[in-house]
């Protein structure tokens, strides 16, 4: 199947599931990625907030922030489709950004660099088991997970959107670990 035509099933699918269903599943998915020894070491984080039936990440952002870990949320520039990491207090500092996702008060939250995130949770509507992501087709990913050398790239989602193998292009960028509420995945680069 075509990559269009995969991201739109495999959406259809997550959007089908129900919200206590889905919030049952965020549950599990959290205490897996809090026991990864890279969450466990991180010190700087970038969290996506989640936007429609995504796999919630507030309670991830809440526990790095209990955790005195410095928790960065992204902002997406439009022009140029770059992701801006920025610095939070705490959930307040959110608010409905580009696309409508929750993100940073720019005026508010400082940049991050990108050099200096420990780890970076990747969404995403379809992963595989080599560690290839099919995003939502802007390429802000793509883009952004080169200029973020020390962190790893964790992708974050539900076991339904995880396939044996992606179509690949030239330009995706994969990620070195997926946490699904199944446990987490590596893969090496």
């Amino acid at each position: 199947m075509e990559r269009d035509g995969l991201r739109r099933e495999v959406l259809a699918h997550r959007d089908a599931l129900g919200l206590e269903r889905r919030r049952e599943l965020a549950a599990m998915a959290l205490q897996q990625a809090l026991a990864l020894p890279e969450w466990q070491a991180a010190r700087t984080l970038l969290i996506h907030a989640a936007f429609r039936s995504e796999m919630e990440t507030r309670g991830l952002m809440a526990a790095a922030l209990e955790q005195e870990k410095r928790v960065c949320v992204p902002q997406c520039q439009v022009e140029g489709l770059l992701i801006i990491p920025r610095r939070i207090q705490g959930l307040m500092d959110l608010k409905p950004g580009a696309y409508g996702i929750p993100e940073p008060d720019a005026g508010a939250c400082p940049a991050v660099a990108p050099e200096e995130l420990d780890l970076v949770l990747v969404p995403g509507a379809v992963f595989d088991r080599r560690g290839h992501r099919l995003g939502y087709g802007a390429g802000y990913y793509d883009r952004f997970l080169p200029r973020c050398s020390r962190a790893l790239s964790l992708g974050f989602g539900f076991s339904l959107q995880l396939i044996e193998r992606l179509p690949e292009l030239p330009h995706d960028v994969r990620v070195q670990a997926l946490v699904t509420e199944k446990g987490a995945l590596r893969f090496p680069l």
